[in-house]
């Protein structure tokens, strides 16, 4: 598969300057108290553990949290994102 990628004739980092703060996206991690965990190592360590046993969710389907995950499968962790 061949992909085309057209260089714009500009350098996006050099030639442009920020004017204003257009977005404020927290992230929440949150789990429920059933979970054995307490600090998102313990999280992660659940994961590697289990890694076709937990879930996850999020209140928006354009959340950037998702965007994350699905970019970027595991993160290099050793857990895989279903």
């Amino acid at each position: 598969m061949q992909v085309l990628i057209i260089m714009p004739p500009y350098d996006p980092l050099r030639d442009f300057q920020p004017i204003t703060f257009a977005v404020h996206s927290p992230l929440v991690l949150v789990v429920n108290a059933a979970v054995p965990v307490k600090a998102v190592k313990d999280l992660i360590a659940l994961a590697k553990a289990n890694p076709q046993g937990l879930n996850y969710a999020s209140g928006r389907d354009q959340c950037i949290a998702i965007v994350a995950v699905a970019g970027n499968p595991g993160h290099g962790s050793g857990i895989a994102w279903l």
